[in-house]
């Protein structure tokens, strides 16, 4: 059986990137490293910011990888099946027409792997938040 290697995609790398670098941008207005009165605290302030942006990093990618696996199906179609009810939509009433188990069987032929980007950028993050942790102490 032959491996198929997933080639990156650039487009989504660059968004969880922006996306990492706007929650770095947020936790700015909560710790400023900016007004450190030292090296040391401007450093730790760093360590805090980069970490909480992968923390978050991480877990939008388990969010997208457990959608995609299927976990919030069950919920999906229940929303799908009254909304259907009260909203007429053709394209909502096709996937919905059978049962919850021919609705799985579709959504299992739309499965993705894990978003390899996201890891990518939450490891950056991660890395980075590690750096200033240990140029915390060195200093």
């Amino acid at each position: 059986m032959e491996k198929r290697r997933r080639k990156i995609n650039w487009i989504t790398l660059v968004v969880y990137f922006i996306t990492g670098v706007i929650i770095s941008a947020l936790a700015l207005f909560f710790r400023n490293p900016f007004t450190a009165e030292n090296t040391k605290d401007a450093l730790r302030y760093w360590s805090d910011i980069t970490l909480v942006s992968s923390i978050i990093l991480y877990g939008l990618v388990f969010l997208s990888f457990s959608a995609h696996q299927g976990t919030f199906d069950g919920l999906t179609y229940s929303l799908k099946y009254v909304f259907a009810k009260f909203i007429p939509m053709p394209h909502i009433d096709e996937e919905i027409s059978g049962t919850y188990a021919d609705y799985k069987e579709i959504r299992k032929g739309k499965r993705k792997p894990i978003p390899i980007e996201g890891l990518f950028s939450a490891t950056i993050f991660l890395i980075i938040a590690i750096s200033c942790f240990i140029a915390y102490y060195m200093v």
